[in-house]
This record gives C-alpha cells, structure tokens and sequence, in this order.
C-alpha cells in the first residue's frame, strides 16, 4: 500500500442528501473529492 500526501486545495468534502426531494427524512452522505476521485461516507 502505498502512502500519498494531499493538500487542501485537492481535497473538497460536501454532505448529501440521498433522496433530496423525497417525503420522508433522508439518510445524509459525507462526500470526500480527493484528485477527480470521490467517497461516500
């Protein structure tokens, strides 16, 4: 596994809503955009 170092300006991070238009209270996703990649939390 290798190690990499990331600086702020690559690394942008925004919450979710799953379903935002929907009736009933959605679950809330963390977005992690790290270099054209994302993850979901």
């Amino acid at each position: 596994m290798t190690q990499e170092q990331y600086f702020p300006k690559e690394v942008k991070g925004s919450f979710n809503l799953r379903k935002p238009k929907g009736e009933k209270p959605s679950p809330i996703y963390f977005v992690v955009r790290i270099c054209n990649s994302s993850l979901k939390i």
